[in-house]
């Protein structure tokens, strides 16, 4: 008995741990998209929802990117956004956190600016922690954002290859 409530135990404290409060590596946008590309591609990663006026078959084409590439159950909704910036929060059963997506020179980075319920601690010497779970969070969102991305240059490359889109 005295086995099995240690085994208990340590499991417990092995799924609560956390880890280093890092920003995934940015990701690059291709040079045949523009920024206002980009706004809409993060936009539509954020709601599964057009944010432009887009035609039926355009939509159609960033529906099979983001089913191709992968997605995660949508748990993120638009937040506001500013010069350059959409704030971005998820929030699963008790766990919230809100994250900003700066995109600035062919590039997106993510960080998470603040959450609850995730153990989100600012260290000024060590750095700061968080739930281990956050991370994953915020990799799809990444995985998301890089589906839609990936959509947007296949309409490009349908477009500049004079092949009519309605």
């Amino acid at each position: 008995m005295k086995k099995i409530f240690l085994l208990l135990s340590m499991l417990t404290l092995v799924a609560c741990t956390t880890t280093e409060n890092i920003s995934p590596p940015a990701i690059k946008v291709a040079q045949s998209l523009s920024k206002q590309d980009t706004e809409y591609a993060i936009l539509f990663a954020l709601t599964n929802a057009p944010t432009a006026k887009l035609s039926p078959k355009k939509i159609q084409i960033l529906n099979a990117a983001v089913n191709e590439y992968g997605s995660q159950k949508q748990y993120w909704f638009y937040d506001g956004q500013g010069k350059d910036v959409i704030n971005a929060s998820f929030k699963y059963r008790s766990y919230y956190m809100r994250v900003k997506i700066s995109y600035k020179d062919k590039n997106i980075n993510l960080k998470i600016v603040n959450s609850r319920n995730l153990k989100q601690k600012n260290d000024p010497i060590n750095g700061g922690r968080i739930h281990k779970k956050a991370l994953v969070y915020l990799g799809g969102l990444d995985r998301n954002i890089r589906s839609t991305l990936a959509g947007f240059e296949r309409i490009n490359y349908q477009q500049k290859s004079n092949k009519k889109i309605k």
